[in-house]
């Protein structure tokens, strides 16, 4: 075990310095880009993908480090998508404790001392682990990670505008030729935010429930928003113990809760054996969906549909 861990580290150590070198060997394709206009951004997660192609539309190649589909707590970068890093002018980190950005922000950072560093998380008011709001407005950490917030800071719409306020001035600094372009579509994208925001809240407040269950403690941000209350099936990122299971399928019975929401980037037998037991279904939102507002919108439709009959 020893020795495979001392190979691994070798392996780990050579693959970082290939990557560099590489890096140095296809400095003409970057300068290429940048005279081309066209800027190579990196984000960690697929919904930042759509608040930034918003914003630049062609201007812009973006990396998606955590692929559609691929889990935050487990991802580990592939060679193609570092040497992307070390030819990019711009990461937008999520900047809350996401496992990838604990795991590889300071290496990814390492790659590449000329890229900007932008934090989505900037001004955002937190939910702390313990359900505590946290403002992050006065905050002087230095674009350390929030290591005690709920991490899922874009599953808010009203989040996602301050997400983008953050993308967009990061890009103009990087861009400021072009910043009346970013600044249209950044105000077009920002409207159709606000315009979904408007439409979910409106159709909640005439729902008669405002109670739902989820298997992983994703949609805090979300509940939030609406004044709904979010019960989370996994405990501390573990399967519940069978007198939990027993007392959820009590609660949803009570409540008349008919639907579980879960994430298809994760296990959740649980959720099944719930759901089985209350005569009701689990349908899989991904909270990583690349499309987000339409993700958001489907959200909003199937959780609306089961509120309105509770």
């Amino acid at each position: 075990m020893y020795f495979n861990k001392k190979i691994i580290t070798f392996l780990m150590i050579f693959f970082i310095l290939a990557v560099i070198i590489t890096a140095s060997c296809s400095k003409e394709n970057s300068i290429k880009n940048k005279k081309s206009g066209v800027m190579n951004i990196i984000v960690s997660i697929p919904p930042q993908a759509e608040f930034v192609e918003e914003i630049c539309k062609e201007k812009a190649d973006i990396t998606i480090m955590i692929p559609p589909g691929a889990s935050p707590h487990t991802y580990e970068p592939t060679a193609s998508q570092l040497v992307n890093v070390s030819n990019a002018a711009l990461y937008i980190k999520v900047g809350t404790p996401i496992e990838f950005e604990n795991n590889w922000l300071k290496k990814i950072e390492d790659l590449n001392k000329k890229m900007l560093i932008a934090d989505c998380s900037e001004n955002i008011n937190l939910i702390e682990a313990g359900g505590e709001n946290h403002d992050s407005s006065n905050d002087e950490n230095n674009g350390e990670l929030h290591l005690g917030a709920d991490p899922h800071i874009w599953l808010s719409l009203k989040n996602a505008v301050i997400m983008t306020e953050n993308i967009y001035k990061a890009i103009i600094s990087i861009d400021p030729e072009n910043m009346d372009y970013y600044k249209k579509n950044k105000t077009d994208y920002i409207n159709r935010l606000i315009k979904l925001n408007d439409k979910i809240r409106e159709s909640f407040a005439s729902a008669d429930g405002k109670i739902f269950m989820s298997y992983h403690d994703s949609w805090a941000y979300f509940a939030r928003d609406y004044g709904l209350t979010q019960l989370t099936i996994e405990e501390n990122g573990k399967e519940p113990s069978l007198q939990k299971i027993k007392e959820f399928i009590d609660l949803a019975k009570s409540e008349n809760i008919k639907i579980i929401f879960a994430s298809p980037e994760l296990n959740s037998s649980s959720a099944n054996i719930i759901a089985k037991e209350i005569g009701g279904s689990v349908i899989f939102v991904s909270p990583l969906e690349k499309n987000y507002l339409q993700n958001m919108t489907e959200m909003g439709n199937r959780l609306y549909e089961q509120l309105k009959n509770e």
